[in-house]
């Protein structure tokens, strides 16, 4: 590939993460303009949490196929218990 297609390779790339971040930003004002309007309305604010979950998801896709980006979704709870392989099973943890 020579040298004026990759970076126009790269500058496309760029321009594709550039909308991207725009639209994140832009999420995130929705999210807090409609945080008042649907304070008290638990299916509207159900609804919203959806409706973002579905353009977060597609961004995301967007994100990795066009670009080669993993970006990994940080998940929230409860971890699950330690887990040590066979050798360390009968140590006791102090």
């Amino acid at each position: 590939m020579n040298a004026a297609l990759k970076q126009r390779e790269n500058e496309i790339k760029l321009d594709i993460l550039h909308t991207l971040s725009r639209c994140q930003r832009a999420l995130a004002d929705i999210m807090e303009n409609m945080a008042a309007h649907t304070e008290g309305n638990a299916e509207l604010a159900k609804h919203l949490q959806q409706n973002i979950e579905v353009i977060e998801k597609y961004q995301r896709a967007v994100a990795e196929k066009m670009m080669g980006l993993r970006i990994n979704r940080i998940k929230r709870g409860r971890p699950g218990p330690v887990w040590r392989g066979p050798l360390a099973r009968d140590v006791r943890i102090s």
